[in-house]
């Protein structure tokens, strides 16, 4: 069965706008997904700037309402992105106007650099620990293994295997014999 176009019709001589506009992003071979995405972010930038007709729209408010979405909603990047891009298609395709001088405010968030111990630091600190934390922390630190993969850790004692959950299935590796 193919794919069915759950999309509302529209008459193709309604003057409003936003009826338009979607006529315009079908007759573009756009997703659904996408004519939803762009006509939520349109909405929220009419609304923004309380335009009451498209004659009203200038691209100089772009730049705002970006610059607005990265400072006041500490929106993430890729959101500031499917703003972005929706507006460059109203004004660059719909409206066909120039685009290529909005200077806007990009959202970048500040990564978080993990901190990580040096060779003696972790040996000093895994030291002080008992001896059952000590040998699941050496284990850990040894084996480069997640803290999720270590609490699901399983000792077979009759033949000497650890296993551990690995990309298809249970992973095994030989331990030392006491």
């Amino acid at each position: 069965m193919g794919n069915i176009d759950t999309r509302y019709t529209i008459d193709i001589k309604s003057l409003r706008f936003n009826d338009r506009f979607r006529l315009f992003i079908r007759s573009k071979g756009l997703a659904n997904a996408t004519e939803k995405t762009y006509c939520l972010w349109i909405r929220r930038f009419i609304n923004q700037n309380r335009y009451l007709s498209e004659q009203n729209f200038d691209q100089h408010d772009v730049a705002p309402f970006l610059n607005y979405l990265a400072n006041e909603r500490y929106c993430s990047v890729n959101t500031q992105r499917t703003a972005l891009n929706a507006l460059v298609f109203l004004f660059g395709e719909f409206l066909q106007q120039d685009t290529s001088n909005l200077d806007f405010d990009s959202t970048l968030k500040n990564r978080k650099v993990p901190m990580v111990l040096s060779h003696e630091e972790a040996n000093r600190n895994i030291l002080h620990l008992s001896d059952l934390h000590q040998m699941v922390v050496e284990l850990k630190y040894g084996g480069g293994l997640r803290v999720s993969e270590v609490v699901r850790l399983r000792v077979k004692h009759e033949v000497n295997n650890l296993e551990y959950p690995g990309a298809n299935g249970w992973r095994k590796a030989p331990t030392a014999s006491c």
